[in-house]
């Protein structure tokens, strides 16, 4: 059975629909790459699943569901006790998410009070876990840093320590790697993938950028005209693409990646 279900037409006020019927499937466990250009809907569809597509003016219309029950009849108290516990997120842009006035320990602390149940010793436990599993040092000094004392990579890595504390089942990541260097976003990379591993949550990894994706995901969805046009493994997607967008796609790469290379990076993420 499937994990998340998704048939969905998104449309803001008198615009046409940003998503016309798009239909996506994830399984337990896998994670699940959505490739598409800057404004095809992308960040629209994580905001549904995540219930707050209308904070943005944005309307909804089919199904979501969500291990076989329906998200979109959820009342926002309902979606309190999802949001950041079962589905988790991660932003684009760390050092915009993260409150520059308050010290990484009192945003880790406020993360963990939303679902956390417990004593002071149970909250700094599970925060140092958390810093643990995304390669932070687990420690008080590094907790009375604030944002700007850290690095872009290591507020990203912040603000994974968040949404994977309370162990969701799921993680939408959204263009997580953006705003990172290279050397940077192949860590951040390498850190969803063996979370993955580790925890056995199911993601949802947004980019424009395939070549990301390609490393990371079980299978890679590719958005066009508010609809999905093709999805597959990584290896279908670039050594026998289907569909004239995706061979466009590939066409417009600087380099496409070898069957070894592509075989190597999958090797650390298998499903």
């Amino acid at each position: 059975m499937d994990l998340l279900s998704v048939r969905l037409t998104i449309n803001y006020k008198d615009k046409p629909p940003v998503l016309d019927e798009l239909c996506l499937d994830l399984r337990p466990g896998e994670v699940l790459g959505l490739v598409g250009h800057s404004g095809c809907g992308k960040s629209s569809l994580a905001l549904a699943i995540l219930g707050l597509l209308n904070l943005k003016g944005g309307k909804a219309r089919g199904s979501i569901l969500w291990d076989g029950h329906e998200l979109l009849a959820l009342k926002e108290k309902e979606w309190r006790k999802l949001r950041g516990k079962v589905i988790s997120f991660v932003p684009q842009s760390p050092m915009s998410a993260l409150n520059p006035a308050l010290r990484l320990g009192t945003q880790m602390n406020e993360a963990w009070k939303l679902h956390g149940h417990g004593g002071s010793d149970h909250m700094e436990e599970s925060v140092f876990q958390a810093l643990r599993d995304v390669g932070l040092p687990p420690n008080e000094e590094f907790l009375r840093r604030y944002p700007s004392e850290i690095s872009v990579g290591q507020a990203q890595r912040v603000l994974i320590g968040m949404a994977i504390m309370h162990r969701p089942a799921l993680l939408i990541a959204d263009e997580p790697t953006s705003a990172l260097d290279a050397v940077t976003q192949a860590e951040i990379l390498a850190l969803f993938g063996e979370l993955n591993r580790k925890l056995g949550m199911s993601m949802l990894f947004i980019s424009h950028d395939l070549v990301s994706a390609y490393g990371l995901c079980h299978r890679i969805a590719l958005i066009n005209a508010g609809k999905i046009v093709e999805c597959n493994t990584p290896q279908a997607i670039f050594f026998s693409p289907q569909q004239p967008f995706t061979k466009k796609l590939i066409a417009a790469l600087p380099t496409v990646p070898s069957p070894a290379e592509v075989e190597q990076a999958l090797r650390y993420n298998t499903f």
